[in-house]
């Protein structure tokens, strides 16, 4: 741990962490010297103390963070993988700079639904879902949103009326 720094909660490491996964996915063409560098300070270490996580040599850690040297695929995979991270691939736009906008939300899990008082019979994960919750076919579910509308307590309603 860098000694400059008063040690982090662990609440406090989650969220510097999360913090910095956010504002990495919001600009994606981040440079990879920058995406280090970020990731380290982020982590609160030394550039000895990453580099000795990361199995690389400090020198090497060092030079990439200050553009001095261009790293290899294998090497940023390693000073990546201690936040979870991975290396890949951005579309330019036509000026040559990749778009600045945030990816889309992942695909809620088909665990549970996201408004659990309606059902969204555009979203399959929670067509799947309700089914599944509601013990009925995807296509009696969809039938049951039509006739009574979306919400849950409805459908429940019809639901039993119907059985």
């Amino acid at each position: 741990m860098d000694k400059r720094y008063k040690p982090l909660t662990p609440a406090e490491a989650l969220a510097a962490r999360r913090a910095l996964v956010e504002e990495l996915a919001a600009r994606p063409a981040t440079p990879i010297p920058q995406v280090i560098r970020k990731t380290r300070t982020a982590l609160r270490l030394t550039i000895a103390e990453y580099a000795k996580l990361c199995g690389v040599s400090a020198r090497a850690l060092a030079d990439i963070e200050r553009e001095a040297t261009s790293p290899t695929l294998a090497t940023v995979e390693k000073l990546l993988r201690p936040m979870g991270l991975g290396l890949g691939a951005v579309a330019l736009g036509a000026t040559g700079a990749a778009p600045q906008t945030a990816p889309p939300p992942p695909p809620q899990p088909a665990s549970s639904a996201q408004d659990r008082s309606r059902i969204d019979v555009d979203a399959a994960w929670e067509m799947d879902f309700w089914s599944s919750e509601l013990g009925v076919s995807a296509a009696a579910l969809r039938a049951a949103v039509q006739a009574v509308g979306p919400t849950v307590a409805a459908v429940r309603r019809y639901l039993a009326a119907v059985r």
